[in-house]
C-alpha cells in the first residue's frame, strides 16, 4: 500500500530541498517504476525517483527541476491527466499548501483506480534558487491511509535505538533519500531536558559518541538537537516544545543500509507489497 498524508508531503519536500543539489544531470527514474515514468515532467532538467514508505504503507515521490513556471507546469498536467484516464481530486490538504506558498508555486491532485497522484510545483524558494521544483507523489486515497502508526511498531523497526516511555501520535517515514534513510516524529507528556537525558544516556550504552550539539532555552522557541555517530551509523536527535505543551520528538536515522532499502520495490500502479 502506497500512502500520503500532509506531513508526509511538506517533511519530505522540506527534507529534499536541504539535501539535493541542484544541476543540470538528468537523472532516470528506477526501473522498478517503469509504471510511473510516464507522469515524470518531461522538461525537466534533473530528476530522482524515491521509494518510500510512510507509517509502513508505500509511497513513491519523484522531485524534478525544470525551468519552466509552476503555472506551466501545472497545465501541462490538467491537460494530459485526463487523456491518461485521470480525474481531478479535491485534496484539501493540496489546496492548503497552494494558498500557503502563494505565487511562489501551485499545486494540483487526480486520482485513478484508487489511487491520488498530487503534484506540487514551487519556484523562488530562496534568492539563490530561482528553477522551479515539482514533487510528485503517487499514493492511495487519503481516507485508507493511516495517520499514525503504534509506538510498538515503530519501536521494533528502529531498535535498538530506543522510543521515550509515553510516547504518542507517532509516525515513521522511511525513504532512499540519503542522508534520511528513517524518520520517527511522536510526542511525550515528559520535559525536553527528560528527553534529551535519555536518550544520551542509551546513546552511550549503545556505542554512539556525540558529534555535535545545540540548543535554544528561549521561550519564544525552546529546542535541543543532537547528532550522534557510531562508525557508518549515524542518528539525530531533535526535540522541541510543541503547540500542545508536549515534547516533539524527531529522529533520523541512517543504520542498516541495506535493511532499509529492502522492502523499496515497488508496482506502483498496482500498488502491490
Amino acid at each position: 500500500m502506497i500512502s500520503q498524508n500532509q506531513f508526509s508531503r511538506v517533511v519530505l519536500l522540506l527534507t529534499v530541498l536541504s539535501l539535493l543539489q541542484v544541476g543540470n544531470t538528468r537523472l532516470e527514474a528506477k526501473d522498478n517504476s517503469e509504471e510511473f515514468r510516464y507522469l515524470l515532467y518531461p522538461y525537466a532538467i534533473k530528476t530522482q525517483v524515491f521509494d518510500t514508505e510512510f507509517n509502513f504503507q508505500r509511497h513513491l515521490i519523484a522531485m524534478q527541476y525544470t525551468k519552466k513556471s509552476p503555472a506551466a507546469v501545472c497545465e501541462y498536467y490538467k491537460k494530459n491527466m485526463p487523456k491518461w484516464g485521470w480525474v481531478p481530486f479535491e485534496d484539501p490538504s493540496v489546496e492548503q499548501l497552494r494558498l500557503g506558498f502563494e505565487s511562489k508555486g501551485d499545486a494540483v491532485a487526480f486520482e485513478k483506480d484508487g489511487i491520488v497522484c498530487n503534484i506540487l510545483a514551487l519556484t523562488k524558494i530562496d534568492e539563490n534558487f530561482h528553477d522551479t521544483l515539482i514533487s510528485l507523489e503517487v499514493t492511495d486515497k487519503p481516507a485508507q491511509l493511516k495517520e499514525e502508526a503504534t509506538v510498538e511498531a515503530i519501536a521494533k523497526e528502529i531498535a535498538p535505538i530506543p522510543i521515550f516511555p509515553g510516547a504518542s501520535e507517532a509516525v515513521i517515514f522511511k525513504s532512499t533519500f540519503p542522508g534520511a534513510r528513517m524518520t520517527v516524529s511522536y510526542e511525550t507528556p515528559f520535559s525536553i531536558e527528560q528527553v534529551v537525558d535519555y536518550y544520551r544516556k542509551h546513546m552511550s550504552r549503545l556505542g554512539y559518541v556525540v558529534e555535535s550539539a545545540w540548543e535554544s532555552t528561549s521561550s519564544e522557541e525552546e529546542f535541543s538537537t543532537t547528532m550522534y555517530y557510531k562508525g557508518d551509523k549515524s542518528v539525530v536527535v531533535g526535540v522541541s516544545r510543541g503547540e500542545s505543551g508536549k515534547a516533539s520528538v524527531l529522529l533520523i536515522l541512517n543504520l542498516d543500509e541495506e535493511a532499509q532499502t529492502s522492502s523499496s520495490q515497488i508496482s506502483v500502479m498496482g500498488l502491490s507489497a
